[in-house]
């Protein structure tokens, strides 16, 4: 307010010095009593404005000057990242703005965005840096923003920033054990989560080592783990994958066994035997990779399996018995089949059964009484006659009791007992031509007798 006053001049320092002010945009009243200010602009916070009072008398007077401050609305310079870390890890959110008194900031789980308090895992809810410790797995693809006030509006909003959290690997499905035939193929597969990588490993008997790919492993560092043309040397290996992730720690699956089943093998063969007829024996086998055998006979004209029943037993076994041999066995070949988890089935080598029959004596048979000489003759072997040595074709003309007793390189003996007996029999109480009137009472010391035919 001025005395003594006939007109006023506003001026305005914009920072060079103080310049009369004309009426026009944003400027009105500047020479009146009251400067009027429409639309001030940011640029123009921090002018100084006086007025000039003149009158009918000098000096004029200078008003003190008056800044103008012109508050714009918060902006923001620097957007918050988006962050990556682990389960359990710890990260922040940072703005800059400018024309702040205050920062208010919010999450959107999925339904919208609402304000946060601090308390875990927040703190710096109200400041320029939002930190969070100890991140969950459930809040992982949370979107994080600001809310920069300050004293103009409108608040400013942030971009949005993007929390991922990262879970450690999980094995979902374990690998499954596999049974295999030498030189056969087989896979080893896992079913995992939050995975970025796989390293196949064996346990050779020694502790887990990484697989490299290169025969007979391909696939060693993704899900499925492919063995081509596993050798025997392999069975009993044990596999396992090391899923690896984003976050640690690393997830191992169980070991899975590699069974590598070698085909049968004959390992001792079956040896061929010599019986006597009416005698036992065995055929054995011993075999590696074996379920199983199946013994064979050949009589001449190819082998067909044989069946537990006389004179067979252990058909299905190891050691094939033979029970009272025949002499009509005498040549049979036999061998086995052995059987087991792989192929080829493995056959072994024939063996031969010999069945030795006893010595053949012709000439006298067991029992026999002769009135005349007898020429006796054997087979084979050596022969005793009562004791004492016999040779095959001699004449034997003396009357006896006889016992020839034949025995062959095997064993087998045959005894033939015979009577050389040359005296007639001695009829008593009658005599040849005789004429009897009474009745007669007729013996005879040896043999059988008729009369009249009876």
């Amino acid at each position: 307010m001025a005395s003594n006053t006939t007109g006023y001049q506003w001026q305005v320092d914009q920072g060079a010095g103080y310049t009369n002010i004309s009426n026009g945009a944003p400027y009105s009243g500047a020479t009146t009593a009251t400067l009027t200010i429409t639309g001030a602009t940011a640029r123009m916070n921090g002018y100084i404005y006086r007025v000039i009072a003149s009158g009918l008398a000098t000096p004029d007077a200078a008003s003190n000057g008056a800044t103008l401050t012109v508050n714009s609305p918060p902006s923001i310079i620097a957007q918050p990242s988006s962050s990556t870390i682990a389960a359990g890890g710890n990260t922040t959110f940072s703005v800059l703005a400018s024309n702040t008194t205050g920062y208010q900031w919010q999450v959107d789980q999925g339904a919208g965005y609402t304000n946060i308090s601090n308390g875990a895992p927040y703190s710096g809810a109200t400041t320029a840096t939002l930190t969070i410790t100890g991140a969950t797995a459930r809040m992982n693809g949370y979107i994080y923003r600001v809310i920069a006030s300050g004293l103009a509006t409108p608040d400013a909003a942030s971009n949005g920033a993007t929390l991922t959290v990262n879970s450690p690997p999980s094995i979902i499905a374990q690998p499954s054990s596999s049974t295999i035939a030498a030189g056969g193929n087989t896979t080893f597969s896992v079913l995992a989560s939050n995975t970025t990588g796989y390293q196949w490993q064996v346990d050779q008997g020694a502790g887990y080592t990484n697989i490299s790919n290169g025969a007979p492993y391909s696939g060693a560092t993704t899900a499925t783990l492919t063995i081509t043309g596993a050798t025997a040397r392999m069975n009993g290996y044990i596999y396992r994958v090391i899923a690896s992730g984003l976050a640690t720690p690393d997830a191992a699956s169980n070991g899975a066994t590699l069974t590598v089943n070698s085909p049968p093998s004959i390992i001792a063969q079956p040896s061929s035997s010599t019986i006597a007829a009416g005698g036992n024996t065995t055929f054995s086998v011993l075999a590696s990779n074996t379920t199983g055998y199946q013994w064979q006979v050949d009589q001449g004209a190819g082998y067909t399996n044989i069946s537990n029943g006389a004179p067979y037993s252990g058909a299905t076994t190891a050691t094939l018995k033979i029970t009272g041999a025949t002499a009509g066995m005498n040549g049979y070949i036999y061998r086995v089949i052995a059987s087991g988890l792989a192929t080829p089935y493995a056959v072994s080598n024939g063996a031969a059964l010999t069945v030795n029959s006893p010595p053949t004596v012709t000439g006298v048979t067991n029992g026999g009484s002769y009135n005349v000489d007898k020429t006796i003759m054997f087979n084979k072997g050596t022969a005793t006659l009562n004791g004492s040595a016999f040779i095959s074709g001699s004449t034997v003309s003396a009357e006896g009791y006889y016992t020839l007793v034949v025995t062959d390189a095997a064993g087998n003996s045959t005894a033939v007992s015979f009577i050389i007996d040359k005296t007639a029999p001695v009829v008593s109480g009658v005599t040849n031509g005789g004429l009897y009137n009474v009745n007669k009472t007729i013996t005879f010391n040896e043999g059988t007798a008729t009369l009249n035919g009876s």
